[in-house]
């Protein structure tokens, strides 16, 4: 614990002296081992999972970027990355067999989808407010009644109602 926290040679080695710890050497060996096991697990079965996921449980993932301030000059001012979500889902009971889709919702999934495309167009001529909700999750939160919408949050809100 002492080694994950502190990366710090001398103080592993240190508690080691005192009998309080495994060597310094002897943490790195017993991290590369458990390292060498995770990569072994992954090539035999196929897939890059955490080693600690729950057998015989739903698990599903979200994966989205991240970009702020695109319109920067120098890549100094913005930053792009990836957001990765992993949910356990234990009360969700496994399907086993095949599934089934049913087709008759996705033309109503689909013509919302098209009105929010044609919503992008008619708003990315660059006379778009800047308040105009063009995300994809934007465009579709704004559309919710507002019982199931999340107020707004910033900084300098929070700042503020501290200091009052």
């Amino acid at each position: 614990m002492i080694h994950c926290k502190t990366r710090k040679r001398d103080l592993v080695d240190t508690f080691f002296k005192l009998g309080l710890s495994a060597s310094y050497d002897k943490v790195l060996e017993i991290s590369n081992s458990m390292a060498n096991d995770a990569c072994r697990r992954y090539i035999q079965e196929g897939i890059v999972c955490p080693t600690h996921s729950l057998q015989n449980v739903l698990i599903s993932s979200a994966v989205d970027n991240i970009v702020l301030n695109p319109s920067s000059i120098s890549s100094k001012d913005s930053f792009h990355g990836t957001a990765v979500l992993r949910f356990c889902e234990p009360d969700i009971p496994l399907v086993e067999g095949e599934l089934s889709i049913h087709m008759f919702s996705f033309p109503v999934a689909l013509k919302g989808e098209v009105k929010w495309l044609k919503y992008v167009a008619d708003n990315s001529s660059g006379k778009a407010e800047v308040r105009t909700n063009i995300s994809w999750s934007a465009y579709h939160a704004s559309s919710l009644p507002d019982g199931n919408k999340l107020s707004a949050m910033s900084a300098s809100s929070t700042s503020a109602s501290r200091a009052s």
